[in-house]
């Protein structure tokens, strides 16, 4: 694998990094890892791909760029998957990861200590690629 260019690693509010943080069609790929799924029906608005704000985020991507988004919740995955190719027109490929697999960065899983968590107790954990048109 070559070296990065132009990476840039943050650990906080996705919404804050890449909305504000960007001019628009400026990332190439955003990764999410493990978000904090809310699963009571009355907050559903607030899952990741639901949210106003991923409409936002989408704009600061370029075109033929991506989301990737790495869940151990197969629920959450699959309701990226739906809204994303619905609601947002996006293109989607869901993955299932695989300790010493490759992710879709290109780096071996585990990636996160989530990940390894999840792995290493023999949890299934899978990766959605939403690709803008």
């Amino acid at each position: 694998m070559g070296r990065a260019q132009n990476l840039i690693g943050a650990q906080g509010d996705a919404w804050s990094w890449g909305i504000h943080g960007f001019p628009e069609r400026f990332l190439e790929t955003v990764w999410i890892f493990y978000p904090n799924p809310i699963w009571k029906k009355s907050q559903e608005n607030q899952h990741f791909v639901r949210h106003a704000a991923f409409g936002e985020l989408l704009t600061r991507i370029r075109l033929g760029g991506s989301v990737v988004i790495a869940s151990n919740l197969p629920e959450y995955l699959e309701d990226a998957c739906v809204l994303g190719a619905d609601r947002w027109h996006l293109k989607a490929q869901c993955s299932p990861l695989r300790l010493g697999d490759r992710g879709a960065d290109g780096l071996r899983v585990p990636r996160t200590h989530f990940e390894k968590k999840y792995l290493e107790r023999g949890e299934p954990c899978w990766e959605v690629t939403l690709t803008i048109g």
